[in-house]
């Protein structure tokens, strides 16, 4: 580490790095803005051109959903880059639904492979480097898929972003099931 800045690729633990990545902890200032943390100590602030990636292993053709928590910090319109290979997607965050000043965001996924690389980038360039989101509580859970009941048939959403008051979360789904084989 230098100061906050994470120099080592494998520095954060279970987690590979590349680009200016920052380990923050809760209160901590930026300039006179105080970074909270909601969900722990710590989070990471990806700035330009930074990823965090993991590899995980998972069940073939099984239905996952990653969580995590995200916040801006310089520009008015950063997003994130959210891939699980071999598909992708971008999420622009806003941070605009909760006190806090964060918002949960949440991809649905099917796998194609029993290991896969779970990676969020910040694909942003601003002039000062250490700009970019904040992330914080990422989860990967399971997801059953529907269940067809009989004279039923399961409908999707045209929209892909579904945006919810209550818990504010914001989901995005990245690959599209082939509904003829997920919903019998």
């Amino acid at each position: 580490m230098n100061g906050t800045r994470v120099m080592s690729p494998h520095a954060i633990p279970h987690w590979e790095i590349s680009g200016f990545v920052e380990y923050l902890g809760s209160g901590q200032k930026q300039d006179d803005m105080i970074l909270p943390v909601p969900e722990g100590e710590q989070a990471v602030r990806l700035g330009n051109d930074a990823t965090i990636r993991q590899q995980l292993n998972v069940v073939r053709h099984a239905y996952y959903s990653d969580t995590f928590g995200a916040a801006r910090t310089c520009a008015q319109a950063e997003r994130l880059n959210v891939s699980v290979t071999p598909e992708s997607g971008i999420l622009p965050i806003q941070t605009v639904y909760t006190s806090s000043g964060w918002d949960s965001y949440s991809y649905a996924f099917r796998v194609r492979h029993s290991t896969v690389w779970l990676s969020i980038h910040n694909p942003g360039h601003e002039d000062d480097p250490a700009c970019g989101p904040l992330i914080d509580f990422i989860a990967i859970k399971t997801l059953s898929p529907p269940r067809r009941e009989k004279g039923k048939i399961p409908k999707r959403k045209a929209s892909k972003i579904i945006q919810r008051r209550a818990p504010n979360v914001l989901i995005s789904e990245i690959g599209k099931p082939d509904c003829r084989r997920a919903c019998r």
